[in-house]
């Protein structure tokens, strides 16, 4: 009886050590995380490509501000469209899972499109966006993100004030 409960404890002890690992994992990202980032990005927007550079600022307590500037390459045009987009929400970790529900307000800027006047066109307020992206690495000032589901990766750096 014995030699069976130590085989069972010893066969596991590894699904503990991987688990405390994970912990680990959380603990580093939640030390780090905390602070303003600047991320430079490129996405698939509804078929549009978009590229820009946020200003995220996450907070020790679970909540996030975001400033975004986006420029969207117009379909069958040269032209470009840069929008402001303001946002703020909740941000949530399990493992490496970093899970963000925010809503956002878009403002165009500026476009060189003819078809397109930045004057004419008011604030766009968005439904509630949730993101989940798994964190690869995070230290004092970067901060690297996997894009789901395309893989993609997104680099972060820390703002210095």
């Amino acid at each position: 009886m014995k030699i069976s409960t130590f085989i069972f404890l010893l066969s596991f002890t590894p699904f503990v050590a991987l688990a405390q690992m994970l912990q680990v994992e959380q603990q580093t990202i939640e030390r780090y995380l905390p602070g303003t980032w600047v991320c430079d990005f490129t996405t698939d927007i509804d078929g549009t490509s978009a590229s820009g550079r946020s200003e995220d600022t996450y907070i020790s307590n679970g909540r996030f501000n975001s400033v975004a500037e986006f420029k969207f390459q117009l379909s069958g045009e040269k032209a470009t469209t840069t929008y402001l987009a303001t946002g703020a929400g909740t941000w949530a970790l399990d493992g490496n899972q970093f899970t963000t529900t925010a809503t956002f307000t878009m403002h165009q800027q500026s476009s060189n499109s003819a078809q397109q006047r930045p004057e004419d066109a008011a604030p766009l307020e968005l439904p509630e966006i949730i993101d989940v992206v798994e964190i690869v690495e995070i230290n004092e000032s970067k901060f690297i993100m996997k894009n789901q589901p395309d893989g993609s990766l997104t680099e972060c750096s820390r703002k210095i004030e």
